[in-house]
């Protein structure tokens, strides 16, 4: 089991555990008597899950403590490429009654070159890169600022293409539950993207010198 010291968690934690007493913890079963079992639903699990990205998506988070953007050089990519994971929330609204309900998604985009100039990857190759793209070498810290600051700098360029997306998963989200509905003679309903998406981290790839 591992000890832990609840004090040492930030105050906004610590006040939404459900158990404020857990000194000793596991993460498989079974465990020990006065062990708590952490599974991925408890409290703990979920409070600093919670925290970890709300800290991050805040301008002035503590960047040591999560961090949005990151920079690897890898011999996977030829050009500078820059890859995107997205949050868009829908608004579902009953065309009769006027109810309105939420839906969300995890969208993976990406593009190759910098913003105002990229060529913007099919969806599907900038999923399979950002689950296969594997570093190929070390890069400092002055590199990682600098193409970090390359791509960011201009990043409200890149903000249409991304409205844009969001409207077109809105539209397949529709297509879809019409399909749906045709066949369960269920409600009618609009379904509109909340502009902006909110981009949750953006990962960047630098070639490999004479790679």
């Amino acid at each position: 089991y591992f000890k832990i010291d609840l004090s040492l968690l930030p105050q906004s934690v610590r006040e939404r555990l459900s158990d404020n007493s857990i000194t000793k913890m596991n993460f498989d079963l079974p465990v020990q008597e006065g062990v708590t079992h952490i599974s991925r639903n408890h409290s703990l699990s979920t409070t600093l899950a919670e925290y970890l990205l709300n800290n991050a998506l805040q301008p002035e988070g503590d960047r040591a403590v999560a961090s949005r953007c990151g920079v690897i050089r890898s011999k996977d990519v030829n050009e500078l490429t820059t890859l995107l994971l997205l949050r868009i929330r829908f608004l579902i609204k009953d065309s009769k009654t006027g109810a309105t309900s939420f839906a969300e998604e995890c969208v993976i985009t990406g593009f190759k070159n910098t913003p105002g100039t990229e060529t913007w990857l099919a969806l599907d190759n900038a999923l399979a890169l950002f689950e296969n793209v594997q570093p190929s070498s070390t890069i400092s810290d002055p590199d990682k600022n600098h193409w970090a600051a390359t791509v960011i700098k201009d990043f409200d360029k890149i903000m249409p293409k991304i409205d844009a997306l969001a409207n077109e998963r809105a539209s397949a989200l529709q297509q879809s539950y019409e399909r749906v509905r045709k066949t369960i003679k269920g409600k009618q309903v609009a379904i509109e993207p909340m502009l902006p998406a909110d981009v949750l981290s953006v990962s960047i790839i630098v070639p490999q010198p004479g790679g």
